[in-house]
């Protein structure tokens, strides 16, 4: 039998979460667009701004972060990182950039302010009628420049 964590092929992400939200420059009015891979990206960002809509092509990344959002509801932050597979990038980082004191509860008040769609790709996001002030695209320019087609 297997589980969803044998299915999710990005448990944590390879970005520095601190640099993602500096570089981003968010405050409380933004309405981001960004890619769940994780959903590390998209749970740091939220902290600081209006909505945050996460988008990925792979449903089983999509149930991962449900699930995570699950436990951030219940306040299990251990939970929060079940499945996350320790790699050479530095899973230690991102579990000390949740675990500062307050965050994770932060986030947790905000959960209602982020969306995770529906398995779409990025480019039928940026199709619908819903604007962005701002859009992580994560690695995913790489990505689609290696699917059949290009970006």
């Amino acid at each position: 039998m297997w589980s969803l964590y044998d299915r999710v092929t990005y448990t944590t992400t390879n970005e520095t979460l601190d640099s993602i939200v500096a570089g981003l420059d968010l405050n409380s009015n933004d309405n981001v667009l960004a890619i769940a891979g994780s959903g590390d990206q998209a749970f740091a960002i939220l902290e600081y701004v209006g909505k945050v809509k996460a988008i990925d092509r792979d449903k089983y990344q999509i149930k991962f972060i449900r699930a995570r959002i699950r436990a951030l509801k219940s306040g299990n932050i251990d939970e929060f990182f079940m499945g996350v597979v320790h790699s050479i990038f530095s899973v230690s980082e991102n579990k000390k950039y949740f675990k500062q004191e307050g965050r994770s509860e932060k986030i947790k008040l905000k959960l209602s302010d982020l969306t995770v769609a529906t398995p779409q790709s990025f480019l039928t996001a940026l199709n619908e009628t819903e604007t962005f002030s701002k859009i992580y695209l994560s690695n995913v320019v790489g990505f689609l420049s290696n699917q059949e087609g290009g970006v």
